[in-house]
């Protein structure tokens, strides 16, 4: 079940296993990352609530994921570049990188005055193509918790995760 607290209100009580808090400062409180991953992609894919976990299902979600965090990436990516990159003085691979789509895998080693944002799940290990050298900021839709580690490593969101429970081992009989 999600719980969404507008911000500066109190969190009710209970217990989560994820917790996100927006830039605009409301918390969303979740049972699962899939309920998280729902309700920030649901308004470009309505449909990733009602995906099972049939093959068919699981690669639907994935490009869903990829979309959205393709968008966002490229968003990202116009920032870092807002006042940083003249397209006149600029060379045409930079500039590709900079404002191409980022459903498209950029080739080659990036050497840009700002960071590329680049989807992980177009290179290695996913691939068979090698990722560019340079600095980087990958970003990776291929599991739901890694899509909302992407947004929280861009800035668009706090993530907090319920720690695992550990078991306590058995004491030995003495």
């Amino acid at each position: 079940m999600l719980i969404t607290v507008p911000a500066g209100q109190p969190l009710p009580p209970g217990e989560w296993a994820y917790a996100v808090i927006d830039r605009g400062g409301a918390a969303y409180l979740a049972d699962s990352a899939s309920e998280l991953v729902a309700h920030i992609v649901g308004e470009s894919f309505a449909g990733y609530r009602a995906l099972g976990h049939g093959p068919e299902d699981l690669e639907r979600a994935l490009e869903a994921r990829t979309e959205f965090l393709a968008q966002v990436a490229g968003a990202a990516q116009r920032a870092l570049a807002e006042g940083k990159i003249s397209p006149t003085e600029t060379d045409e691979q930079i500039l590709t990188g900079t404002y191409a789509s980022k459903a498209v895998a950029f080739e080659g080693d990036w050497a840009g005055a700002i960071p590329l944002v680049a989807l992980a799940t177009h290179y290695e290990p996913y691939t068979d193509r090698p990722r560019p050298l340079g600095e980087v900021m990958f970003v990776d839709p291929s599991t739901e918790l890694t899509f909302l580690q992407s947004l929280e490593s861009l800035g668009l969101l706090q993530l907090w995760m319920a720690p695992l429970p550990v078991s306590s081992p058995e004491p030995h009989a003495a």
